[in-house]
């Protein structure tokens, strides 16, 4: 017994840790899910939350087992048995109850009360219900099937039109971003080892709703396009990646309805 609850405290104390470890994954996978602009991230990012928070249930239900069960190992033994004869004890004088023979006296009962009971139960058995009256008369105007009228068409909301004044760029490519998501070595040329490449690049003048594209080109064909609406704020600094094919020419543009508002390119080597 004393090994078994051992056990089943260090079990108790692991699960705990680790609800606790997928718990904290599953809020850091939500932050970044919501605080990210690119939608692959974004998408990557609330896939993994939703497995660290069935993962973190898990260990929360094992957890509980094994509190529960550690629980029930320190409960002293001599009360186990003392409440266990106890109900013993109370079963068997039920039982003794219930086997002894009391004396019944029937009640005398006169004929007369029995006829008159019989007579009133023949009564109520047979008394005839009411049959429904029905209705033969015309229906009525108030009753004549009237036609539901007709739904409008409803107008499909037009498209929130660029903001005056918005502005966005220069683009800046690198093979990496830091905190403030900024690029980190800048360049216009990058080598075939390298995985994946941050356009990077401030905003200013924007408005949320408004309808934005990226759309990435390799040796001057369109490999990805990517529409949404926008939802990050007027202003700020963020960036858009893309992974490396082969060596070639790369070009991002930047579109508010399909209008180009800010480009750039760079080159790989083999």
């Amino acid at each position: 017994m004393p090994y078994l609850s051992l056990t089943l405290l260090i079990s108790a104390a692991l699960f705990s840790g680790l609800t606790v470890l997928f718990i904290l994954l599953t809020i850091r996978s939500r932050r970044e899910h919501k605080n990210t602009i690119f939608p692959v991230v974004r998408e990557m990012e609330g896939v993994k939350a939703k497995r660290f928070a069935v993962v973190s249930g898990v260990f929360l239900v094992l957890s509980a087992l094994s509190i529960g069960g550690w629980i029930a190992t320190q409960q002293d033994p001599k009360n186990v048995l003392i409440a266990r004869e106890a109900t013993q004890q109370a079963a068997a004088r039920q039982t003794r109850a219930i086997t002894t023979p009391s004396a019944f006296t029937p009640t005398p009962v006169s004929l007369s009360q029995q006829v008159i009971s019989e007579s009133l139960v023949v009564q109520g058995q047979a008394a005839p219900t009411a049959a429904p009256k029905i209705s033969t008369s015309a229906p009525t105007a108030a009753n004549a099937p009237v036609a539901a009228p007709s739904p409008a068409p409803t107008k499909k909301p037009s498209p929130v039109p660029a903001p005056d004044g918005v502005s966005m760029g220069p683009i800046i490519f690198s093979a990496s971003v830091n905190g403030k998501r900024e690029a980190e070595n800048p360049a216009d040329v990058f080598d075939a080892k390298t995985k994946k490449v941050y356009a990077t690049f401030p905003y200013k003048g924007m408005k949320n709703g408004v309808p934005f594209s990226v759309v990435w080109y390799y040796q001057n064909s369109k490999i990805i396009r990517d529409d949404f609406e926008w939802d990050w704020g007027s202003r700020g600094q963020s960036y858009f990646f893309v992974r490396l094919r082969k060596a070639g020419v790369y070009k991002v543009e930047f579109r508010i309805n399909d209008k180009i508002i800010a480009e750039g390119s760079f080159k790989v080597t083999p």
